[in-house]
Order: structure tokens, then sequence, then C-alpha cells
């Protein structure tokens, strides 16, 4: 299934149920259900105010939210924007940042 879940290899559920005890809301079998609906990746390419076109951003010839593919930045980034970028997150690595994914020129 594409979701979040899929992008982060994480169990969404797990993961939302820490999210709501950290916010202090109750997570009730309806806001889990809404919330794992609207974290699909299809639901929110097609939300305008996610994919820009509230903004007047024609979604179809520039799209804001690609395939939703893991490695997709392959089909948009040169091998040097790749490489600038991995030095970029090894300075926030550096300072005790995270950053959550990996790039590699393959």
């Amino acid at each position: 299934s594409s979701g979040i879940n899929a992008e982060y290899g994480e169990d969404t559920e797990r993961e939302l149920k820490k999210i709501a005890e950290f916010l202090g809301v109750e997570l009730t079998e309806e806001l889990k259900k809404q919330v794992l609906h609207e974290g699909k990746f299809e639901t929110m390419q097609k939300n305008p105010v996610v994919n820009n076109s509230s903004n007047g951003i024609d979604v179809k010839t520039t799209p804001f939210i690609r395939k939703g593919n893991v490695g997709g930045w392959r089909d948009y980034l040169t091998g040097e924007q790749s490489t600038e970028l991995d030095k970029a997150i090894a300075k926030v690595h550096a300072v005790g940042g995270r950053v959550r994914c990996t790039l590699e020129n393959n």
C-alpha cells in the first residue's frame, strides 16, 4: 500500500498512536481512520492544500507532489545536485540534526 508507512517503512498505526500520545490527543477509531485516510499518498496528491493547486499552480504541468516512489529524486536531480544535497545533509547531521533519507548515486 502506498502511504506514509510505505515511504518511511514504519508501522503507521503504531507511529500515529505515539504522535497522538505526545500531543495529548485522544485517538478514537473515527479519528484514526480519518488520519490514516488523509495520510495516504493518493489522498494527499489530490488535496488542493497539499498539492499546491490552491495557490494557482497547475499540478498537471508542474506537479508539486510527484509519483511518490522511493528514489524518485533520481529522475529530477543530476549527480552533481545529488552530491551537493548529500553534503548539506552531512552538515545537518554534524550539528546533531536528523535527516531521514539517504541519497545514493546508482
